[in-house]
């Protein structure tokens, strides 16, 4: 082997002991890893519709005072009133209400009796106490009652407030025959009123 090849082998050689050595260098480093976690409170959602959490409920109807007609007994030309208490004490969002007469239902609670939505008047009205501020809407799917949070949560002071239903059988000329049919029949009218109560997200 002549000098010129060893030495050119000697310092490929080198080379490579220093390509080696800057390579490593570059891997070289400190390293730790640290695992933690993160938390956040979850908002607290306690809605009772009658004191109840649960999803059924029996409101009853009381007939407002009428000296033509015995008491708690409906007729034309009367009105009766059904009230729930909605209480959002410890809920910690603003929410929206909703409280419908679904048509389907309401038409066949009315028919079962021999009565028609042209008979009837349903009205729902949202009663805020004096320290919930700022209730808008009229209770309907599109337009439910909004209900703002109050500070930090809802408390026994400011959660709690009223809906009232009103049925008015109204008197209506044109409909005495068939008004004094369903009187005949008597019966009980019983109508289904759905309570829908969500967040509330703009």
């Amino acid at each position: 082997m002549s000098k010129k090849t060893v030495g050119t082998t000697m310092v490929t050689m080198m080379l490579m002991v220093m390509s080696l050595f800057f390579i490593g260098s570059t891997y070289a480093r400190y390293e730790g890893t640290y695992k933690g976690t993160d938390s956040v409170a979850i908002a607290n959602w306690k809605v009772k519709v009658n004191g109840q959490e649960s999803t059924s409920l029996t409101l009853d109807f009381v007939v407002n005072e009428n000296t033509n007609v015995v008491d708690n007994k409906i007729a034309p030309g009367t009105t009766a009133k059904a009230t729930a208490t909605i209480d959002l004490t410890g809920t910690e969002t603003a929410v929206d209400l909703i409280v419908e007469a679904k048509d389907a239902d309401f038409e066949s609670a009315l028919e079962a009796v021999g009565l028609s939505k042209d008979d009837v008047e349903l009205e729902i009205a949202c009663n805020g106490n004096s320290e919930i501020s700022s209730v808008t809407g009229s209770g309907t799917t599109d337009a439910p009652f909004k209900i703002p949070v109050q500070n930090t949560a809802f408390t026994e002071t400011n959660g709690k407030f009223t809906v009232e239903i009103t049925l008015t059988w109204k008197n209506q000329e044109q409909n005495n025959v068939d008004d004094t049919s369903v009187g005949k029949n008597g019966g009980t009218l019983s109508i289904p009123v759905d309570f829908t109560v969500r967040q509330h997200i703009d």
